[in-house]
């Protein structure tokens, strides 16, 4: 699916879901990169890593927190998730 099923779910995400909101969800695309690596086994767990993780995703909401209180339905949502695990490359 590649760059162009990731474009064809953040599209379909936008026409709802508000661009903070997205934002966010992009905004995590470094800490699904290690999850997702770790799950795969093609990195070991490492405590350091987790507390690394933690002030990020910490900033993430601290700066975009407001944006992520947006009533959006969950369908919609969902696709801009499904964009960022998709996308071959971070936006």
């Amino acid at each position: 699916m590649g760059i162009g099923g990731s474009y064809a779910c953040l599209y379909w995400g936008l026409q709802v879901v508000p661009p903070g909101l997205t934002q966010v969800i992009l905004a995590l695309v470094p800490l699904l990169t290690l999850l997702f690596a770790i799950l795969h086994r093609q990195e070991s767990f490492r405590w350091q890593a987790f507390f690394g993780a933690l002030p990020a995703a910490g900033g993430i909401a601290l700066v975009f927190g407001e944006q992520v209180r947006a009533n959006t339905p969950l369908p919609y949502s969902l696709a801009i998730v499904l964009a960022t695990v998709l996308s071959p490359n971070p936006m």
